[in-house]
Order: C-alpha cells, then structure tokens, then sequence
C-alpha cells in the first residue's frame, strides 16, 4: 500500500503559530487588567482618562495581534491537483515506480519549501527523487510508524498566487512481497483535483479493482470507515502491454481518504514465497 498524505503547512511554519497563540494570551491579558483597573478605579475621578487610554492601546494591540494570528495560521501554500501513477515492473512484479506530480499555489511571499507525507508497506528499499529543474530534496522516517517524510526545496521562491509544479519520481523494490494492494491518498486540505492510477502489465493485471471512500473511524484510532464503493468510477484501459486503472473522484473532500484496491492475484509473489 502507498498511502500519501498532503501537508499544506510545512513544520518551519509552527513556531509563528505559536508565538502568534502567545501574543494573543498576552493581549488578553493586558486587555482584562485594563477592565478590571476601569471598572474597580477608572470611574473614579482622576484615573478615568488614564484607564480609558489604557484600553484603547490594549484594543489597537488586540486587533494588530489578530492580524498576526490570522497571518501565521494561513498555510505557507495550498495543493491545486495531485496526481499519483504506481507500475509495476512485468519482469518482476516487486519492482515499482510511482510517479508524483503536485501542484502547488503561494498563500505568501517568499515560500521555498513543500513538504509531504506517505507510507509504503512493502518492506525493502524506496528512493525518491526529484524529476524537474534543479529542486533539491531530503528524506526522513518516523520510527515509530513507519511515515516517511520529505521536504523539496523550490528552485525558485514563490511569490503570493504564483504557482508551480512538483514532480518526483519514486523507485520502490519489495524484496519480502508483503506490499498491500491499495494506492490511497488522504486529503488533508482543499484539493481542486485528484488522480489515482495504477499500471499493470497485462498478463498480470488482477481480475477486479474498485474505488472507495472512508471517513476516520469514531470507534477504533487509525481505522478507516468506508462511506461508499465507487467500482463504478474507475476507467479501464489496455493496450496490450499495460491495463490501467484511473480514478478520479469529484470535488475531493477534506478528511476523506480516496484508494484503488484490488484483489492480491497469483503471479505476485507471497510473503513466504519473497522471503
């Protein structure tokens, strides 16, 4: 299973958020001891001009930290479309590629960096890598859950509504054939468009696939509940070398995870068998 999960907000982003939280319960502050100075000595003769004073700077504090919050609460960028095609090798079906195209829109001035989310169950060596211009990237994986991460730094900044094109190119080999046949995307933030599409040779495409949608489930953490079968909405085309599968569901929603799965089928090589 390749499981990516889009992250509009790239991790430099939380330290403003958090001193923006910070001048806010400041203000807040500074703002309720202004009252309780009005209410408890301000009304008296002469300090009421002074405590009116000191709630109007505490408001125009207020207001210009609100500003501030609502600016560093804005993601850096947002995701236009994202496409994901997964093949398999026909020589050796532990061998895939998945391309990655992700286009992106500045929310700001100055953005140089994205940054992304995904999981691979198969067990063996994955790669990534950069496939336009001259973007740099850095990979690193969490050792708990296996999430792997990485960051592209653009070759160029971004300015505010300027938009541009991310396009990796990921090598996969799962040498202990214990790769889950599911290609699913959590969309984690608005999302014009999303294409899922899985390429197999044609002498050993599986009998069905079908797409779904799943909700996170209420009662059990890290489960999914499915919330329609969509084996209606996947285009099929063969030609003669490769059958593929697309998917591509309207107006994607925010929360829900869309995937492409199929039926395990026999040529790919099982557990026992890839150790």
């Amino acid at each position: 299973m390749s499981l990516p999960s889009g992250s509009p907000d790239p991790l430099l982003s939380f330290g403003a958020r958090i001193g923006a939280y910070r001048n806010v319960a400041w203000l807040l502050l500074a703002c309720g001891a202004g009252l309780a100075w009005l209410v408890g000595f301000g009304l008296r003769s002469p300090y009421l001009g002074l405590s009116v004073a000191v709630l109007l700077v505490s408001a125009c504090m207020l207001g210009a930290s609100v500003i501030l919050f609502r600016r560093a609460s804005t993601p850096m960028y947002r995701w236009v479309s994202a496409e994901y095609i997964y093949r398999f090798d026909a020589a050796d079906l532990r061998r895939q590629t998945q391309t990655i195209k992700i286009r992106i829109r500045a929310n700001r001035d100055n953005v140089n960096l994205f940054h992304n989310t995904y999981r691979w169950t198969g067990v063996g060596t994955s790669t990534v890598r950069v496939a336009n211009g001259s973007q740099r990237i850095c990979e690193t994986r969490e050792k708990i859950s296996g999430r792997r991460h990485y960051y592209v730094h653009l070759d160029q900044p971004l300015s505010k509504g300027e938009e541009t094109l991310i396009h990796l190119e990921q090598e996969l080999f799962d040498a202990s054939g214990e790769f889950e046949p599911i290609l699913a995307k959590i969309v984690s933030s608005p999302l014009a468009k999303l294409t899922l599409k899985v390429v197999f040779p044609s002498d050993q495409a599986p009998r069905a696939i079908v797409a779904r949608r799943s909700r996170p489930s209420r009662k059990r953490a890290e489960s999914w509940r499915t919330i329609g079968a969509g084996g209606h909405d996947v285009d099929w085309s063969d030609n003669g070398a490769t059958t593929e599968a697309c998917y591509s569901p309207d107006s994607p929603k925010v929360g829900i995870r869309y995937d492409l799965r199929w039926d395990n089928w026999g040529k790919y090589p099982s557990s026992q068998d890839g150790r």
